[in-house]
Order: C-alpha cells, then structure tokens, then sequence
C-alpha cells in the first residue's frame, strides 16, 4: 500500500485551489489510500515539505497545485535522493493557472490523471512512466542558482513576461501572457548572447549575436499555452530551445500568436535546437525563470543540462 504524501498549494489558480481539497481528500479516502495532506502558506514550504517527506517514508508525494509547486516538490525530493539515484514517485493534481507540464505529459501520450478521481485512481494502480530532469545553473551579480526543472526555462523576455504576469489580475493562460508581453516589451532591451551546445550525435557548435529571448523545454509547452518547443519530448534525453533572434517590438506581437500552436518554428526569426547541454553568456543580466518561476533576475552566465530518466511520474 502506498504511503501518500499531499502537498497542496491553496494559492494555485490565483487562489481558486483550495476548494478542491476536499475533493481530493475524498477521492484518496475512497480508493482507500492512506494520506497525509500539507498546504504550502508561501514560497520554498512546498520544497521544504516535499524534501522532509521523502526523508520520512512516505513512497509517493503527490503535488498539488501548478507548475510552480511541482518545480519545488520535485526539487525537494532530488534534495533528499542520493546522487544519480531515482526521487521516488511524484503524483501530479493540475490545479494551477498553466498546468503546462500535465498538458505536455498528456499530449505525449505519457498520462496525466486530471480529476482528483482520476489522480488517486492513478496512485492505487501504481503504473508510472519516467521522464528526464533538467538542471539548470545561473550565475550572476547576486550569486548562483542551481535548481532542477520538469518542464521548461524561459530567458530574457519570457521571464520578463513571467515577472509582468504577477502585477496582471482577471486574466489566465494565453491572453495573460499576450498581455504581459505588452508590459514587458516596453522596457525590455535585447542583449548580446553567446549561445554553445551539444548536438545529440556530440558535436559541439555555437554563435554569438543579439536575441529578444531563449526558451528551453524538457516539455512542449510554457506560459500556459503557448508550444513555443513542439517537437520536445520528456523522455528522449534531449533539450529543445527555440532561440528568437533581435526582433522589433511588432514583430515579437506577431510571433507571440503562432507560437500558441507552434508555427512559430517556420518563421527565419526563430532558430531550433535540438540538444545533451545547452551553455549561454548574455552582455547584461538577465531574468531567468524556471518552470512558471523566476528564479534569477540578473543571470549572465547560463547552462542546462539533463539527467535522463531520473524522474517517475505516475500516470
């Protein structure tokens, strides 16, 4: 019998999560699962929480809340795993504003239980899929960051985008991060970047010239809709980037549209890679944020990596 972990976050939704607690506690109840449910009151307690109950012998933690939690329950349980050993098993209830990862793991036919039915439902069956976990460092004025990531990284504007999106109220998924961008795009100035990665046969190759903005995706999707990195898989031990290059205020409006389906990736102002290790240097500091979640404000110095097949998710 699995030992269950629930690490609720009552702010996800915009603070729309908390009533569907009760669901959940039934839905676990009635599948005849024995838990223990903890709310997160402020950021780094889901981290905390997650890291404590894999210490404690619970065999699955079950994340619920949006992207922004699963980052932190995933980082705590890779804190309290050995080094290059599995986390344990993560359960995943979406109940955020993007819930970008649960829509990447359905859309990839790996399966993501949506409902709190569906969730504990998953958890008693107990089949699982594993899908690599990224690494990202930063490094910058006001330190270094090391952190892991499920799903994706966004630099440069898209965590410009990111910040703008907390002082938004009324507005979710694609039209908030449209309307963010306005924000954003008024202050924002496009830095020099020299961007080196590994091909997947091993070849290392680079460049160096002006760019509005670099996406880096485990998953297909970021800012709660948009497939700024289609072709990106979970489990196939590769990183996508969709790199856009010095672009007009006008021209990242039009872009912003077709990257909700991604026809963004046929445009010349967007180049795609496909790779093991992506490293980046910018001219100036830089917002980094890493799923949903800014983490840096003033990175110049930035690199990622996978550890494939480290993460279990059940399904």
């Amino acid at each position: 019998m699995e030992r269950v972990l629930v690490v609720l976050n009552p702010s996800a939704r915009r603070g729309g999560a908390g009533g569907r607690k009760l669901k959940l506690e039934a839905a676990l109840r009635a599948a005849g699962l024995g838990y223990d449910l903890v709310e997160t009151t402020g950021p780094g307690d889901a981290r905390a929480l997650a890291r404590a109950g894999s210490g404690r012998g619970y065999t699955v933690i079950l994340a619920a809340g949006g992207d922004g939690t699963i980052n932190e329950v995933v980082n705590g349980m890779a804190e309290a795993a050995s080094p290059g050993l599995g986390l344990g098993k993560l359960a995943i209830f979406p109940i955020g504003t993007g819930n970008d990862l649960s829509f990447a793991l359905l859309s990839h036919t790996l399966g993501c239980p949506r409902s709190p039915e569906e969730v504990a439902a998953a958890i008693a069956g107990g089949r699982t899929r594993r899908i690599d976990l990224g690494l990202l460092r930063a490094r910058g004025a006001s330190g270094e960051v090391s952190r892991y990531f499920s799903n994706n990284i966004g630099i440069g504007l898209e965590a410009s985008v990111t910040l703008a999106t907390h002082r938004i109220r009324g507005l979710r998924g694609p039209l908030l991060y449209l309307f963010a961008a306005f924000l954003a795009l008024r202050r924002y100035k496009t830095p020099w970047a020299e961007i080196s990665w590994e091909t997947e046969s091993g070849q290392s190759q680079s460049f160096t010239r002006r760019i509005t903005l670099v996406s880096i995706g485990n998953g297909m999707r970021a800012g709660g809709g948009f497939r700024i990195t289609p072709d990106a898989r979970l489990d196939d031990g590769l990183l996508d980037a969709a790199v856009a290059k010095d672009l007009t205020r006008r021209r990242v409006l039009v872009l912003l549209p077709q990257a909700i389906v991604g026809a963004h990736t046929r445009s010349p102002a967007v180049q795609m890679i496909r790779c093991r290790r992506l490293a980046l240097r910018f001219d100036q500091p830089l917002p980094v944020h890493l799923d949903g979640e800014v983490v840096a404000e003033d990175a110049q110095e930035v690199e990622a990596t996978l550890e494939p097949g480290r993460l279990e998710i059940i399904v």
